[in-house]
């Protein structure tokens, strides 16, 4: 798949650098000579990749502090033992996001272990879930388009409570999942 004219800022782009650099995912940026918004910007070529497990280092954590929640969720597809710490801060973001996201991943039988500052998923990419999961974000953006991908990834069906609030950061987020090919149902 090639994504053309991503605004690449390299304070922006440590989601890229960590699946690229510790979990063995074929993504390739070429970096172009325009700027968008004065920033710089690249076309970014992904390929199918066997991901790896990931053991995230401390110093990943700034770059990153908003893209845990879906890198948790690649972590909950990837088969083995996914570790990450230095992560307390997202304990006091919109929502205790390491609860969140560890209270569904049980749900669905994917195994985690947490303290006050680090989470461990026992990445499983063979779950099967016939019953609707229902998922409560607590009025967290990321949580819910996170869960959103999940339930595309391995054909789970989930039932996000107070999903309008990813209109927070990605007001055209539905849109480009139906673009891609996702199944989204929106209920009022």
């Amino acid at each position: 798949m090639l994504i053309k004219n991503v605004n690449c800022n390299p304070t922006r782009i440590g989601f890229i650098n960590i699946l690229k650099k510790k979990m063995n995912a074929k993504i390739n940026l070429k970096i172009l000579n325009k700027k968008k918004y004065n920033e710089p910007t690249a076309n970014i070529l992904i390929k199918s990749s066997k991901l790896k497990p990931l053991n995230c280092p401390k110093n990943f954590v700034p770059n990153l502090i908003d893209e845990f929640p879906i890198l948790f969720i690649l972590a909950a597809v990837t088969k083995g033992t996914s570790k990450f710490s230095g992560i307390g801060e997202l304990r006091n973001k919109e929502s205790d996001r390491i609860k969140n996201i560890e209270v569904v991943l049980n749900k669905i039988g994917i195994k985690t272990k947490s303290t006050l500052s680090s989470l461990k998923i026992f990445g499983n990419p063979n779950i099967k879930i016939k019953k609707v999961i229902k998922v409560q974000p607590k009025g967290d953006h990321r949580i819910a388009m996170s869960f959103t991908i999940l339930g595309l990834l391995l054909g789970i069906k989930f039932k996000i409570d107070n999903f309008e609030t990813t209109n927070t950061s990605f007001p055209g987020f539905i849109s480009l999942i139906k673009h891609l090919g996702g199944k989204v149902e929106i209920k009022k």
